[in-house]
């Protein structure tokens, strides 16, 4: 239920930007992925938060989860987690100019912004994130390879 799910997420969020520098917040993840507005609310509240954040991968993080498990300040990986990315998915009504010019603007946005994080720790290279956006693929990182990649501690 989306209603529910915003709820979950707006308590979560209000959680991080009310935590204190004394405070540290333990985020587990384990998601196929979800809604991009959602989970880019999340990544901005442990950008700007006070707390110590750490991100923690307990089983698959996908898409929308990649992008919270990127934000957080410090990143572990359980051995047992995957990482998958791919272009964001979204769907369009209206005049066909105005659909194309959303669509390249959602995969501007994308490309420049929800993969800029994984980006610089290391998590995707640009040639994957460039095979997502123009070749529409998916791509799958195991957790021992994507702690090779970002240096993130394996538990």
């Amino acid at each position: 239920d989306d209603a529910r799910w915003k709820s979950t997420c707006e308590t979560i969020i209000d959680l991080i930007e009310s935590a204190s520098s004394d405070d540290s917040i333990l985020i587990g993840i384990s998601s196929y992925g979800g809604m991009l507005d959602m989970a880019t609310r999340i990544a901005s509240a442990i950008r700007i938060s006070k707390a110590h954040i750490t991100t923690l991968s307990l089983g698959p993080v996908a898409s929308a989860g990649c992008l919270v498990w990127c934000e957080g300040h410090e990143r572990l990986i359980s051995a047992g987690s995957y990482f998958m990315q791919h272009e964001a998915w979204t769907t369009l009504r209206g005049k066909t100019t105005a659909i194309a010019k959303t669509a390249l603007m959602v995969s501007d946005y994308v490309k420049r912004i929800i993969f800029s994080k994984a980006l610089s720790v290391g998590l995707f290279t640009e040639e994957e994130v460039n095979n997502m956006v123009d070749r529409s693929r998916d791509v799958y990182i195991s957790a021992r390879e994507a702690a090779r990649r970002t240096g993130a501690k394996v538990l």
